[in-house]
């Protein structure tokens, strides 16, 4: 389980964690040394906690490739969620020519309405 990583991570301590999710320390520092397996309740307290799927925390693999999605790059990728197609399509065909350095890459105009 990822759980130590995570509160590592977000540079807090077994105690602050467990205060707020309401738990005994011992019983989150179980839960991080694997001596305890954590209830489904706790596991999605955990999830909800740390903002990443039970899937990450659990150590199973993604069938989206993606896994863990850090904070500053969430409000962007809900940005684009949003797009209509045509605006979609364009930012993709952007984004690859960005990422391959295509020269047209260049040419896109970020203001275009």
């Amino acid at each position: 389980m990822k759980i130590k990583e995570l509160r590592k991570n977000n540079k807090e301590t077994q105690q602050e964690i467990s205060d707020k999710l309401k738990m005994k320390r011992v019983t989150y520092g179980n839960y991080e040394n694997e001596l305890t397996q954590p209830t489904i309740k706790d596991l999605i307290k955990l999830a909800d906690y740390f903002n990443v799927s039970l899937d990450y925390l659990c150590d199973r693999p993604f069938n989206n490739n993606i896994g863990y999605i850090p904070e500053d790059r969430k409000e962007i990728i809900k940005q684009i969620c949003e797009l209509d197609n045509a605006s979609f399509n364009e930012l993709k065909t952007f984004l690859y020519g960005y990422i391959k350095g295509k020269e047209n890459s260049t040419n896109f105009n970020v203001y275009k309405k």
